[in-house]
């Protein structure tokens, strides 16, 4: 595959992924649901007072850099529902990109891969590259690199159609920022890292290359430390980069070691000249001392909030947290089964995150990922039961990651960021909490993808008939419209206009407050919040319901005027209130009967209506 096919690949990647994410964006999903609702509200208040907090406490408690980023789009295109959803949205595609960067540079760096021989290649001529025959172990000899290319463009177009990752990119949860902080990071680490290293062999470029690889170190911490400002379950993420650390470190000592072997018989047979041992550990450890100071400072705003706020940490994780029931090993077992089941079985039952229970995973994606999967265990079995010997040890191996250490850190990564879903006894499977997985689940799948690809190019160069070329060829096709037509008519059709999509996104509140910004002017507008809910702002406020009714008044107005009250405070109300100038209107979230009977002993003179699906009290004078 040369550059122009690769790019262009990817371009039409981004093109779908695009799609996706920005078409019909202010309709689908519909309604708009509180927890977004109040995110708008609060990018309102922070636009308006000129205060963009590092952490909003209300409603159990949110990282600020989200509404600060809604904050920015409201300044930009005004106050709207398309406002906060172009946030995730362009955070969704951005994504899309740094899967494909990021994965091309881990897989770029791994040394070695288990693709057998191409039928009727020899060893030698497969490669016609003397140095990597130097270097790799003769069961890899062959591989033209193919999946290097390959396996990053298959996951990011698994991502691209996406309905997991395309729900995410179009609602306005924070936590879609998740596997975008992570793949940009890792990509800026992964690159620097690899530049580093090139500086050690390429004396002449040095001044070129480390300021480079600075500039990208820089940018990794920069990005990490910022994950901390996005959604609770990023804390998990440290555990990654301490994956990395290790088996850098691990390579380094390897390497060392291998050329201050004691036998000469072992060593190769042209030793490379090695710069000096004391100066590439000290720029190795300089290194990773940069980026964690980069982490340090860019989490320092929320560091410093949480040690003098410490009751906000937690937030509502305690209050879910399966370690805290009666039998926690077996909450544990059940949680990790209905977490793992949720790609390939049974997924998220919950309408704002997934259509009917349906697995993550489309079945074909599924297979692939499973494949992916145990492609990978088996390369780390591999390696435990057959330990390598320190004169295996090649400087190309110390330059990039063995395929087994690769699959490790995908597997780090994989279940570490389960880990907030696994942890928790609510609602579950949920692919809201695990949404930090997103970006491995699709490496898996690509993987896979490039798994059975070798097997079929094997199989074609084997028969070498072009009939079954290009039967090959079209069933790939085939597969890839297939998939993107089943994506648009998964979330577009079925979920974009099921009903129970739009009760889940309360549409009825969004209908309340179209209502109420009909009204004129002198009308006195008060809404009766007769529903459930964490109180805003906690604890004496009204239900979090009431949010989206406000949001939606304000992107007519800055002062809608309405007041909010609670179905205990009519007894409050004064008897004069019918005998003021103006007529009066009283809205209910709910039909209730009770409240309705309430109102009507207040004021004799009113009567209750239902306004295009919206149930009001209406005091006319």
């Amino acid at each position: 595959m040369n550059k122009k096919i690769i790019l262009t690949s990817l371009f039409l990647i981004l093109i779908i992924g695009a799609f996706f994410r920005f078409y019909r964006l202010a309709e689908i999903p519909p309604g708009l649901y509180p927890d977004v609702a109040i995110n708008g509200n609060d990018a309102i208040a922070a636009l308006q007072s000129n205060d963009f907090r590092v952490f909003y406490p209300e409603n159990n408690g949110r990282e600020g850099l989200f509404m600060n980023l809604i904050a920015l789009s409201f300044y930009f295109f005004g106050v709207s529902v398309w406002a906060i959803k172009i946030v995730p949205a362009i955070i969704g595609l951005l994504t899309i990109l740094g899967l494909y960067l990021m994965t091309k540079e881990l897989f770029a760096s791994t040394a070695c891969h288990s693709r057998p021989l191409r039928h009727g290649a020899s060893e030698a001529s497969e490669s016609g590259n003397p140095e990597r025959e130097d270097n790799v172990d003769s069961r890899f000899r062959g591989n033209d690199n193919k999946w290097e290319k390959i396996i990053p463009l298959l996951a990011s177009f698994f991502l691209a159609i996406s309905f997991w990752h395309i729900n995410f990119s179009r609602l306005g949860f924070r936590a879609i920022m998740v596997p975008f902080i992570m793949v940009w990071s890792f990509y800026f680490l992964f690159r620097g890292i690899k530049l580093i290293k090139i500086s050690f062999s390429n004396r002449d470029n040095v001044i070129l290359y480390k300021p480079l690889a600075i500039s990208y170190l820089l940018l990794s911490g920069l990005f990490f430390g910022l994950g901390f400002h996005t959604y609770i379950s990023f804390r998990i993420a440290p555990i990654l980069l301490g994956a990395a650390f290790l088996i850098e470190i691990y390579n380094f000592w390897q390497y060392r070691k291998t050329y201050n072997y004691s036998s000469t018989e072992a060593l190769p047979a042209e030793k490379p000249a090695l710069p000096n041992g004391s100066q590439q550990a000290r720029t190795i450890i300089l290194t990773w001392v940069l980026v964690f100071i980069t982490i340090i400072i860019s989490a320092s705003p929320m560091i410093i909030y949480f040690y003098n706020n410490s009751q906000d940490f937690m937030g509502r994780t305690s209050q879910v947290s399966v370690l805290a029931s009666s039998q926690p090993l077996k909450g544990l077992i059940i949680s990790s089964a209905k977490s793992l089941g949720m790609f390939n079985i049974h997924g998220d039952c919950n309408w704002r995150h997934n259509y009917a229970c349906e697995p993550a995973l489309p079945l074909p994606i599924g297979i692939l990922f499973l494949f992916g999967f145990f492609h990978c265990l088996g390369e780390i079995l591999k390696t435990i039961y057959k330990q390598r010997q320190p004169q295996e040890i090649s400087k190309r191996e110390y330059n990039n990651w063995s395929f087994s250490q690769t699959s490790l850190f995908l597997f780090v990564w994989f279940f570490a960021m389960l880990l907030p879903e696994i942890l928790t006894n609510e609602g579950l499977p949920h692919s809201l909490r695990s949404i930090g997985a997103i970006p491995i689940v699709y490496i898996f799948a690509g993987i896979g993808g490039w798994w059975i690809y070798e097997r079929i190019r094997n199989y074609d160069l084997r028969f070498k008939n072009i009939k079954i070329s290009r039967f090959i060829t079209s069933l790939i096709f085939v597969f890839f419209a297939l998939s993107i037509t089943y994506a648009y008519e998964l979330y577009f059709i079925r979920w974009g206009k099921n009903p129970e999509t739009k009760g889940a996104f309360n549409q009825n509140l969004v209908d309340i407050g179209n209502y109420l910004n009909s009204l004129p002017e002198n009308i006195g507008k008060y809404a009766i919040i007769n529903e459930n809910g964490v109180p805003v702002p906690y604890p004496y406020g009204v239900p979090i319901a009431a949010q989206t009714i406000t949001f939606i008044e304000k992107t007519k107005s800055e002062n809608p005027g309405t007041i909010y009250i609670l179905p205990d405070e009519i007894k409050f109300f004064k008897d004069n209130i019918q005998k003021t100038s103006r007529p009066i209107v009283f809205t209910l979230i709910n039909y209730d009967e009770n409240i309705f009977s309430a109102l009507k002993i207040k004021f004799p003179f009113g009567a209750v209506k239902n306004e295009n699906g919206v149930w009001t009290f209406q005091i006319s004078q």
